[in-house]
């Protein structure tokens, strides 16, 4: 393994990497790409034209955050991006993607609860869209919507906390 020649162990060594396209992974997961402008002694960093990268199955959506300051504990791995390996994944449009991720996450756990999630935490826009989407699957597969009026999500009365 050759080493620069003075080796910085630890952070420091993200030194060499200033003004280069890094993808860093958080401890969350999630695959954040962007050029590196400044670190610390702590990891922190600052990245430009970042993009937030997911995947599900062959596909992936980049989804544009701009500049971002990165806490240093939440990184678990950052390196420089070899640009001259081909993609093996297709990439889609963001309201694509959206759905793709709900319907993934639908068929993988085909649960009422991961349907409730989904709406919960927002991975499509509306209910309206919900519904449409929801009409087109009971029409392709001949089963009711699994979000119809009845056993749809109730929202809770506010207890004021």
């Amino acid at each position: 393994m050759d080493l620069p020649d003075p080796y910085l162990p630890g952070a420091i060594s993200l030194f060499e990497q200033l003004d280069k396209k890094l993808v860093v992974v958080l401890r969350d997961g999630r695959k954040l790409i962007g050029y590196l402008k400044s670190i610390d002694q702590f990891a922190n960093l600052i990245l430009e034209d970042v993009v937030e990268r997911t995947f599900v199955d062959k596909y992936y959506c980049d989804i544009n955050q701009g500049f971002l300051l990165i806490r240093g504990e939440n990184v678990e791995i950052a390196g420089e991006i070899d640009e001259s390996i081909p993609m093996i994944y297709q990439q889609v449009r963001d309201t694509f993607f959206e759905i793709l991720i709900f319907f993934h996450w639908r068929n993988q756990w085909c649960g009422k609860f991961c349907r409730h999630m989904c709406i919960v935490i927002g991975f499509l826009v509306s209910v309206e869209e919900i519904q449409k989407i929801e009409e087109n699957l009971a029409a392709s597969n001949s089963e009711p919507g699994a979000l119809s009026s009845h056993n749809r999500p109730k929202e809770e009365p506010d207890d004021g906390f």
